[in-house]
């Protein structure tokens, strides 16, 4: 998925121009082919007859009955309903459908030290891991945060050392400091009519007490609000993980997206309360 699913996609190239006579050209006749698709939740962000052909592609791997092919997609759990939801995507997951369990505080530790080690370095203190779990413990994308809070840290890694230091992390500013940045990045790479749109969205994802609170999906994209560009901001904001989805709700991933954000405080401040209980009002009706 990522750049390559928009490559095959988007300029209309064949996924697979020989159906499953493809595959023996990968040498599927000499040796086992084991094909792993990271990331499957991109599919529930794009135009819907994208969607369809992707997942058609997909099923027509299915139709090479050898037990020398193996095909495994992963996704983020609070996308599975929308995955679910594209028809020619269905009938794969249904036959083959294994969610797993969160992560615990022990199994987030060895996932981060694990790499760490391979890589040959190690954390300068075990606390920082513990910050991290204890700061992502309560977010509905708490394996996201995880993982950009220690890609940040290993951009900052002490090389000489070969160390993930304590002073690196605060630099960052911890969890909170780490994602208001990523929020900053996404903001700023957002047209000017999408920005407009992800205000609004991210406007009514807030409380008229400053807190994170959810909201419908339909609510948020109806036509007599923001409509499309509404869609196109919220897509932007779920596949960047500013805002996760569960069986329909939206929130934004983690209370520092309220608390520590400048650009939300500022929005807050902008709008002000009026108006900003005039969009929950709006949600209610």
């Amino acid at each position: 998925m990522g750049a390559g699913r928009h490559l095959l996609l988007d300029q209309g190239v064949p996924l697979f121009p020989m159906g499953p006579v493809w595959l023996y050209g990968l040498g599927l006749a000499v040796c086992p082919l084991f094909l792993v698709i990271d990331q499957l939740e991109d599919l529930a962000g794009v135009a819907s007859h994208e969607a369809a052909r992707f997942a058609r592609a997909l099923e027509s791997l299915t139709e090479v009955e050898s037990p020398r092919l193996r095909l495994l997609a992963t996704a983020r759990s609070d996308v599975v309903d929308r995955l679910f939801a594209i028809t020619s995507l269905r009938g794969l997951l249904t036959r083959g459908f294994h969610p797993l369990g969160a992560l615990d505080d022990q199994q987030l530790e060895s996932a981060a030290t694990g790499p760490a080690q391979t890589a040959g370095f190690a954390f300068e203190e075990a606390e920082i891991l513990s910050e991290i779990g204890r700061d992502t413990a309560h977010s509905p994308a708490r394996l996201g945060l995880v993982s950009l809070s220690l890609q940040k840290l290993w951009q900052q890694r002490d090389e000489p050392r070969r160390l993930l230091t304590r002073a690196a992390w605060q630099s960052l500013g911890g969890v909170a400091g780490v994602l208001c940045e990523h929020a900053d990045a996404v903001w700023e790479s957002l047209a000017a009519s999408e920005r407009r749109a992800a205000e609004d969205v991210v406007l009514r994802l807030i409380s008229t007490t400053g807190q994170r609170d959810s909201a419908r999906r339909e609510t948020l994209v109806d036509p007599a609000g923001g409509g499309e560009a509404a869609r196109q901001a919220l897509e932007r904001l779920l596949a960047a993980r500013l805002c996760v989805e569960i069986a329909g709700e939206v929130q934004l991933v983690h209370d520092a997206l309220v608390s520590s954000w400048p650009r939300a405080k500022e929005l807050l401040s902008r709008v002000g309360v009026d108006q900003q209980l005039r969009q929950r009002i709006g949600l209610l009706c």
